[in-house]
C-alpha cells in the first residue's frame, strides 16, 4: 500500500475519536501584596508684598499671600506643617537688603491673624491630593509688613523654610 493510502485510511477510521492529552488539572494561587508607605510631599508658592511705602506719613501696612502644598498618603493622619523664622531672624522675622531690615509677619489665618511662629504649627490628615492638612485645598501663608518702619528702600528678601512632619 501507499503511504497516502495508509494515512487516509487512519484519517477516516479516527475521525469521530477524540484524544484527550489533559486528563487531569490542579490549581494553585499565586498571592499579590504590595505596602504603601507613608509620605508627604511638601511645595511652597512666593510670598510677594509688592511696592509699598512703610516709611513717613505716607505709610501703610502691606499684605501679601503665598502658599504651603502638601500631598500625603491617604489616612497620614498626624501631618504637620511648620514654617522656620527665616534666615534674617532676630527678635521679628525679617527681610534684607544690603545691610538694612524689613520686619514682617506671617499667619495661617488672614492677614493681620495671629502670627504663625516658628513653633506653630497647622496639624491634620493626608487626602492623598494636592491639599493642605487643613481644609482640603492649598494652604494660604499670609503676610503683614507694619507700617511706620524706617527703613531706606531696596529690594526686600527673605527665606523661610516650611517643612511638613509625619
Amino acid at each position: 500500500m501507499k503511504k497516502s493510502t495508509i494515512i487516509a485510511a487512519l484519517a477516516v477510521a479516527l475521525a469521530g475519536v477524540t484524544i484527550n492529552s489533559l486528563a487531569d488539572t490542579t490549581t494553585a494561587n499565586l498571592e499579590v501584596t504590595a505596602t504603601v508607605n507613608e509620605v508627604c510631599t511638601i511645595t511652597a508658592e512666593p510670598l510677594a508684598f509688592g511696592a509699598g511705602y512703610v516709611t513717613g506719613t505716607n505709610s501703610a501696612v502691606l499684605n501679601g499671600a503665598g502658599a504651603v502644598n502638601t500631598v500625603c498618603t491617604i489616612g497620614t493622619s498626624t501631618a504637620k506643617v511648620t514654617l522656620g523664622n527665616g534666615s534674617n531672624f532676630d527678635t521679628t522675622r525679617r527681610m534684607k537688603a544690603n545691610t538694612d531690615f524689613l520686619s514682617y509677619t506671617l499667619s495661617a489665618a488672614s492677614s493681620g491673624g495671629a502670627v504663625w511662629a516658628s513653633d506653630g504649627e497647622v496639624v491634620g490628615t493626608g487626602t492623598g491630593a494636592l491639599a493642605t492638612v487643613l481644609a482640603g485645598t492649598k494652604l494660604v501663608v499670609y503676610g503683614q509688613i507694619p507700617a511706620g518702619q524706617n527703613v531706606p528702600k531696596g529690594v526686600y528678601a527673605d527665606t523661610v523654610v516650611a517643612t511638613v512632619n509625619w
